[in-house]
């Protein structure tokens, strides 16, 4: 699997499912399977940036698991923040 058309079925069939963290991730592994030109080609198959792709390659690489499966997206304290002036909702 290296084509674009080939990559951008395979992310058309799940991306939908996927929150922001598993698509980063998703991403991530297979722009490391392609190895060199693989972050620009899921680049263009999927529409996430390089930053955030970079990112998940970043997080595979270190093992890190920031979020236990089916917690919360938030990290635990992060609240959202009332803004005085205009009385919006601020993450």
């Amino acid at each position: 699997m290296g084509s674009l058309a080939e990559l951008t079925a395979k992310f058309q069939s799940v991306w939908p499912l996927l929150d922001e963290r598993t698509r980063r991730l998703m991403a991530a592994s297979e722009a490391m399977a392609l190895g060199y030109g693989g972050v620009s080609l899921v680049h263009r198959a999927c529409g996430l940036s390089r930053l955030a792709i970079a990112n998940g390659i970043r997080d595979i690489e270190g093992g890190t698991r920031r979020w236990q499966a089916g917690s919360a997206a938030r990290e635990l304290g992060a609240k959202l923040l009332r803004c005085r002036t205009h009385g919006l909702w601020i993450p």
